[in-house]
């Protein structure tokens, strides 16, 4: 190949892989802007290929000189007209819309035209499949692939409705390189149904799906057409996303947000599908006749029909806090004398303020729930301590907000603390992939109780101080 000749580009639409004709030999682009199947873009992502084929012309010429007939086409009245191969002034294959209708000579004028009185009359989804099968039927590019096109969109459009005539049988021509008629009728019938499935969207498309913070959830398209839809656009920064067949893992970390997103993932069956909004083909109308009735309306097209699916996020996250307590001298759980660490009970509070944390403030599916202590209350957390190396807590709190813990009854022989102690979660605490919270643990320390005291003997007869001097007293608590 010399430097100035182009290579021919090929595209594999079910796998969105680009294939570039060098010395005979199909090879595989990859290379900046041209995307492969499945790759994740961002939102600025611009493939540099939007297209296997060229750009449509608005004007040109609908032709059909020295085009060898095709087949024959028996109407439902019984006439009967034949298939020929129909080209543009380029070169461009287009199809019929309008069976049994006419082209005034071999060469009529042609002009792109969104007001075709009969395309008009399908509706968009309509318009859709029908491209799906004229760019099917192109990019196979076999003279027996543009028959099943042209015979497909025949049927289509009788199906749809819209049709003046009606293919009634095929017949083949002799000395015409596609003799099997059957053949024809199945793949027109088989061109159908894979124009179709290529509108189909994934079985998730338009469900909200809800995601715990750390854990990975798997989503299963059920009508398995996913492969079809090799373009994903992630649009909620620290949520991944990777695709294995039909089936779709997501993951939020613990920097997505919680609520709702919409359209937090999106997917489209072209690389260019997200930014290109320009329909794929035209509908040319020939020898002026906006009507589709006296000349015959072709299209053309360059694309397939741009599908775009996605779906929406609910993201929570659970946070679990466990509150232990030491003595502030001994810095552990062993107690001065005779006082004791059990039995006081702490209560946990929204941060700033004094407003308890409620066992039914917990997130959908996931009731605040208490993990250490006794509970003294049913509505409120308030625990009561009673194992000191287990400590108070609780889990599946709204991991977004902060809370303290704060002491409402103190222990025998302590004081009763009045400094509050915070939780907060970040990406730094502790993951339990059994229980999907992050973990923030705290630890009190608390005083014993100190006090000094004294006392004066004096004689119980006259209150006398004398003569007690150097007595010993034994003080029991």
């Amino acid at each position: 190949m010399s430097k100035n000749e182009k290579p021919k580009v090929y595209l594999d639409w079910k796998t969105g892989k680009r294939f570039a004709l060098v010395g005979g030999m199909l090879l595989l682009m990859t290379g900046v802007g041209v995307l492969s199947a499945n790759a994740k873009t961002s939102q600025d992502t611009k493939a540099n290929i939007s297209s296997v084929f060229p750009d449509l012309p608005t004007d040109s010429h609908v032709n059909y000189k020295d085009a060898e007939p095709i087949l024959h086409i028996t109407l439902e009245d019984g006439s009967n007209s034949t298939l020929t191969k129909l080209f543009l002034d380029d070169n461009t294959p287009v199809f019929c819309v309008g069976l049994g209708i006419a082209l005034e000579s071999n060469s009529v004028t042609a002009q792109a035209d969104a007001t075709n009185q009969l395309f008009a009359k399908l509706t968009s989804e309509q318009k859709a499949i029908v491209n799906n099968v004229a760019f099917m039927a192109r990019q196979k590019g076999d003279t027996e692939s543009y028959a099943e096109g042209r015979v497909a969109i025949y049927y289509l459009m009788d199906q749809y409705g819209v049709a003046k005539h009606k293919v009634a049988d095929l017949k083949a021509v002799d000395g015409s390189e596609v003799q099997d008629m059957q053949k024809v009728k199945d793949g027109a019938n088989d061109l159908i149904k894979k124009a179709e499935k290529m509108r189909e969207l994934p079985s998730f498309n338009g469900q909200t799906i809800q995601l715990i913070q750390g854990v990975e959830k798997t989503v299963t398209d059920t009508k398995a057409v996913l492969p079809n839809f090799p373009y994903v656009k992630n649009n909620v920064p620290g949520l991944t996303e990777s695709v294995s067949g039909n089936n779709l893992k997501l993951k939020a970390d613990s920097s997505v947000a919680h609520g709702n997103v919409k359209n937090a993932v999106q997917f489209v069956n072209k690389s260019n599908g997200f930014t290109d909004n320009d329909l794929p083909y035209f509908i040319y109308s020939t020898d002026g006749d906006k009507t589709g009735d006296k000349s015959q309306s072709v299209i053309a097209t360059k694309d397939p029909s741009n599908a775009l699916a996605g779906l929406n996020v609910n993201v929570i996250g659970l946070g679990e806090t466990t509150l232990l307590k030491h003595d502030a001298d001994t810095y552990s759980t062993d107690t001065q004398g005779e006082a004791q660490l059990t039995g006081s009970v702490w209560g946990l509070y929204k941060a700033g303020t004094d407003t308890l944390v409620k066992y039914s403030d917990g997130q959908d599916g996931y009731p605040v729930t208490v993990t250490n202590g006794e509970k003294v209350d049913d509505k409120q957390v308030q625990l009561k301590l009673t194992d000191l190396t287990k400590g108070v807590g609780v889990k599946n709190l709204d991991n977004s907000a902060d809370y303290e813990w704060g002491e409402v009854k103190a222990p025998e022989g302590y004081e009763l603390s009045t400094k509050r102690f915070k939780v907060h979660f970040d990406d730094k605490d502790k993951f339990d992939d059994k229980t999907s919270n992050y973990i923030d643990d705290v630890t009190a320390l608390d005083r014993v109780l100190r006090f000094n005291f004294g006392y004066i003997k004096a004689q119980d007869v006259n209150g006398s101080l004398t003569g007690l001097n150097g007595r010993a007293f034994r003080l029991t608590p």
